[in-house]
């Protein structure tokens, strides 16, 4: 129980989410105090998993403790990493509208949290608000009594891990869709013109002969 936070995290937490991360989503989780680049704050963070493909927006964040802290040492990784989510959720989608691209309305940042053996694997979401969920929580084995957790362990962490990487799949989809822009409208404006124009001198020419074809008879030759 005197084990220091950073060894603890780094002997039993950190390698498992590690692995998890980048086997089942190809995300790329670095741990050990990581600031978050992204946020004007001088916010650092146990652990952060940034995306491989299309941007490497960070979209992870943990916190952990050793595992004789106190509770207000839980609480206060908690509502830390909370915070740390929902910048992390406003910047991107910040990023996003700089860089003129629609809005992911289905985004969603993931956390995890760290205190004595039990890890809690959260999502966080904004449907008005930002919504904090846990999708699973597991405990680290102790000893050969506790082999059995492995089972729910990494289920637990499985289970988070694919919806890191149903989000990550969407967010490429959805980022490689091209919006249009002031540019490309003006570029097609001739073209949208000169098709408007033929549409019109074709109506005219129907309108035209049909009015001619009026005193006419079946064959065309005057009645």
């Amino acid at each position: 129980m005197t084990i220091l936070e950073k060894p603890h995290l780094n002997q039993f937490v950190h390698p498992i989410i590690d692995s998890a991360l980048w086997i089942f989503a190809k995300v790329n989780y670095i741990h050990g105090e990581i600031p978050l680049k992204a946020l004007k704050t001088k916010v650092r963070a146990d652990g952060v998993g940034f995306l491989n493909d299309v941007v490497n927006y960070p979209i992870i964040c943990g916190e952990g403790a050793r595992p004789g802290a106190s509770q207000k040492k839980s609480i206060d990784d908690d509502d830390k990493n909370a915070k740390s989510m929902k910048a992390l959720y406003n910047n991107i989608v910040i990023a996003e509208a700089d860089s003129r691209h629609q809005l992911f309305t289905n985004l969603k940042i993931y956390g995890l949290t760290a205190f004595k053996t039990e890890v809690s694997l959260t999502m966080m979401d904004f449907r008005s608000v930002h919504r904090l969920f846990e999708i699973d929580h597991f405990g680290i084995p102790k000893d050969w009594i506790d082999m059995p957790n492995f089972v729910w362990m990494y289920e637990a962490v499985i289970k988070w891990a694919l919806c890191v990487n149903s989000t990550r799949e969407e967010f490429i989809k959805h980022r490689k869709k091209r919006r249009a822009t002031r540019y490309s409208e003006s570029t097609r404006t001739p073209q949208i013109h000169k098709d408007e124009a033929n549409i019109l001198t074709d109506g005219r020419r129907y309108h035209k002969n049909w009015h001619n074809s009026l005193g006419k008879g079946i064959d065309g030759r005057e009645p």
